[in-house]
Order: C-alpha cells, then structure tokens, then sequence
C-alpha cells in the first residue's frame, strides 16, 4: 500500500526497481507538478514520469521558470539558462536526469 503511494509498486511491475533517490525524487516533482499546474476538476490529465509536461501543455514557459526554481532551491543547485530548454523539462524523467547531472557536479 505504501508502495503504491509512493510509486514503488510501478517500479517493481516492470521487473526492475528504481533508486531509491530517484523515486523520491520523481514523486516530490509529480506532487509539485500536479499541486501547481493541475487543476482539481482536471480529472482526466493523466500525469506520470512520461508525460509531456511542455509539448503537451501542462506546463508553460512562465510556469517552467517557477519549477526550475523549485528543484533549484530543493536540490541546492543551480541550472544554467542554456541547460533548462524546454526538452530539458518536457518529462519528469528529463527533469531527473538533468537534477542528477548537476548534484553529481556537486560532488
């Protein structure tokens, strides 16, 4: 049950089983996405680490500044203008890859 609240359970149907700071981090940007961007009468936006956040219209370049600004202060980093393209924050996934690529900088 915890599980499936916090994601872990879709991890473990496809056979292999993210890390765990990953899947933290996912659900702390689905939550923020979801709680920013997502209306509460937006029952049909389906909204997971695939999902197109720019191209499909969830989030807009104002709103895209904010959430960069968001994983900034929450991770304590700092992601170059030219890196935060919309590609970059397009899906959850492509938001987790760049995070990760800049806290390794970090050391």
């Amino acid at each position: 049950m915890v599980g499936e609240i916090l994601g872990l359970g879709q991890a473990k149907a496809r056979g292999g089983s993210a890390p765990r700071k990953e899947r933290t981090m996912k659900q702390m940007i689905l939550d923020y996405i979801r709680n920013e961007y997502i209306d509460d009468d937006d029952d049909d936006v389906v909204l997971d680490e695939n999902t197109k956040l720019i191209s499909g219209g969830i989030v807009d370049s104002f709103s895209m500044v904010s959430l960069k600004r968001f994983i900034e202060k929450k991770y304590a980093i700092s992601i170059p203008d030219e890196e935060a393209s919309p590609e970059a924050f397009d899906t959850v996934n492509s938001i987790i890859a760049l995070v990760n690529r800049h806290v390794a900088k970090k050391g």
